[in-house]
């Protein structure tokens, strides 16, 4: 880490592997767009599906049910590879009514039944403050999607909402 301006530390940015563009779409349904000054809340949601799924097969999931594409932004991996999955300016389908002002990560696994890898909670973490920091959203806007107005979900899953022992 360095210093920033004022003696602030700044958070490097993570290692991640961009695969926004690479990703299978639908034919005809697009994502709206907004400008990355609009967001102002981070989601964070986990697959509710085995940690091995791969983006794609979660993108190919997404798209079969006639959204646009993957729903999330970033995808971390239960090696704690992270994943852009849609560029930041995309108003993905992630948070029921709440897309517009909110980026999603979704953290691969089940974790109604599992715990995060300790290289997910790592990279999540790392991520998760080089976004707050990159993108000026208060810490108390990173929310659980079950956290979201609206929202009657179980994801991310009680095993990531009361903190398990990791």
């Amino acid at each position: 880490m360095q210093t920033g301006g004022g003696g602030a530390w700044a958070v490097p940015a993570p290692a991640i592997i961009d695969i926004s563009d690479e990703l299978p779409k639908h034919e005809k349904n697009k994502y709206d767009t907004r400008t990355v000054d609009k967001i102002t809340h981070i989601a964070i949601h986990h697959s509710a599906a085995p940690a091995n799924l791969t983006p794609e097969r979660i993108a190919v999931y997404h798209v079969g049910q006639d959204w646009p594409g993957m729903g999330y932004h970033f995808y971390i991996g239960p090696e704690g590879a992270i994943y852009q999955t849609n560029h930041l300016e995309t108003i993905s389908f992630q948070v029921y009514q709440q897309n517009h002002y909110s980026i999603g990560i979704c953290v691969a696994g089940n974790f109604s039944e599992f715990v995060p890898t300790p290289l997910q909670i790592d990279s999540a973490g790392h991520l998760i403050a080089w976004l707050v920091q990159k993108l000026d959203v208060d810490i108390q806007n990173v929310l659980g999607h079950q956290q979201f107005p609206s929202s009657s979900t179980s994801c991310p899953g009680d095993n990531w909402m009361k903190g398990k022992q990791w």
